[in-house]
């Protein structure tokens, strides 16, 4: 009988997807105000799919982290790495999911009723968010898959 893998290695694909593209899509629709206009809702629905594949993801490590500790086995530092890096890129991919829900009820309004030094702040702070949950995703994803391969 073959054992069913642990669910962490699957869900973990969808974040190292989503992230990537949402953050890509965030920048594109960045640099012309049609665009945001018009993708503003497929990236809030693609970036809410990440954070939640991300939170999902996150947590199963755990479980899996502890289901290995309640058997005696030792957890290598490599992967307690890998952890707090999932741990750390939640935290950048909630912050983009906040900003792109920022600009998507910005989008859905009227062009004046935004102040423009308010949608240049956050079209900003969009942008480095999405450049570090990109950045955080990657390295999370590489740390784990070089401790699972690595042995």
């Amino acid at each position: 009988m073959i054992a069913a893998p642990p669910f962490h290695a699957l869900i973990v694909h969808l974040p190292v997807v989503l992230i990537p593209t949402a953050a890509i899509l965030t920048l594109v629709v960045l640099t012309r105000s049609n665009l945001l206009t018009r993708f503003a809702t497929t990236l809030w629905v693609l970036t809410g799919i990440g954070l939640v594949s991300t939170i999902v993801a996150t947590e199963t490590g755990e479980t899996l982290e502890n289901k290995f500790e309640s058997t005696g086995m030792a957890i290598p530092q490599t992967l307690r790495d890998h952890a707090a890096l999932g741990d750390q890129a939640r935290i950048f991919i909630l912050g983009l999911f906040i900003a792109v829900s920022a600009l998507w009820y910005i989008s859905r309004r009227s062009p004046s009723w935004a102040r423009p030094k308010l949608v240049i702040s956050l079209k900003v702070m969009s942008g480095i968010l999405a450049l570090l949950a990109m950045f955080w995703t990657y390295r999370t994803g590489h740390s784990g898959a070089s401790s699972v391969w690595a042995n």
